[in-house]
């Protein structure tokens, strides 16, 4: 007996067809991919919670503090988005949002919800200053720009930092020039996320004019282990102080870390050490 299986997607399911030959003729054997199933379905439902979420007005910030390193003072905020189960509440915790929205292509209309609410906050509050994330495809995305054009105004855009991951510099470099130039003439900042993840090279992180770096945690959350991540975090830092360039180091865990990031020049911190996200505290719908 010859036995050959073909492998087909549908939308709904998987499903393995074996055809096995004989004197008879043949049969076909349906099997079911249980953990495809159960990812489909997890895919669904994220989808689904993500759209009515922002359909609701129940996308809301939690804000992590980033400190300076010397001082512990907090120098701004990052924005990360949340889900509340009912609008004007609480935000529950869904700290993988954001890139749940990447994987299903909901990420253009999370990240101008999110640039909206920041603005909102922005507004209410002349004191605070915060950061959001910039995901690839929001980069050359009129709708986005066209939020921040008309919200990000002149008392609002310089305590705005925009932060666009190392990827999206890599993948359309005019188009992030485009996009630092676009930031810069309104008064924000411009941070590039993820640092030392990609492959920026040094000409391509001078002509972009950004104001700050992010090194990446998976760098700074081993350097007490890993000799090789400390003279790589090394590095990045020598590179930006070489370029007068603001260095953030993220996923900071411990003083022991801490204290040799300030020995080697880094500028501000963030991470469990000095705060994770918490929920801001104002309606989800202030920015509608």
């Amino acid at each position: 007996m010859r036995l050959r299986t073909l492998h087909f997607d549908q939308r709904t399911h998987t499903v393995g067809i074996a055809l096995a030959d004989d004197a008879r003729g043949f049969f076909r054997l349906y099997e079911r991919k249980p953990a495809r199933e159960r990812l489909r379905r997890a895919n669904q439902r994220a989808a689904e919670e993500i759209v009515r979420a922002i359909w609701d007005d129940r996308i809301c910030l939690a804000l992590q503090p980033v400190v300076d390193i010397a001082t512990r003072q907090i120098v701004f905020h990052e924005a990360l988005a949340r889900i509340a189960p009912v609008p004007g509440i609480a935000a529950k915790d869904m700290p993988h949002v954001a890139e749940a929205a990447e994987r299903l292509g909901l990420i253009g209309a999370l990240d101008r919800q999110v640039l909206a609410l920041a603005i909102a906050a922005l507004r209410r509050d002349p004191g605070l200053r915060l950061s959001v994330n910039v995901s690839p495809l929001s980069v050359a995305d009129h709708g986005w720009q066209q939020v921040f054009a008309a919200e990000a105004t002149a008392d609002i855009a310089p305590r705005l930092i925009l932060e666009l991951t190392e990827s999206a510099v890599v993948q359309d470099l005019d188009a992030a020039r485009s996009f630092v130039r676009l930031a810069r003439e309104r008064g924000a900042q411009v941070a590039i996320d993820d640092f030392g993840a990609g492959s920026t090279s040094f000409r391509n992180l001078r002509s972009l004019g950004v104001d700050m770096v992010k090194i990446d945690g998976s760098f700074v959350r081993n350097m007490e282990r890993s000799p090789d991540d400390r003279a790589f975090v090394r590095a990045l830092i020598q590179l930006a102080r070489q370029l007068q360039i603001t260095t953030v180091a993220e996923w900071v865990q411990s003083e022991d870390v801490a204290r040799y990031l300030r020995a080697e020049g880094c500028d501000l911190i963030q991470g469990e050490l000095t705060g994770l996200a918490a929920p801001y505290a104002v309606p989800c719908t202030a920015a509608v």
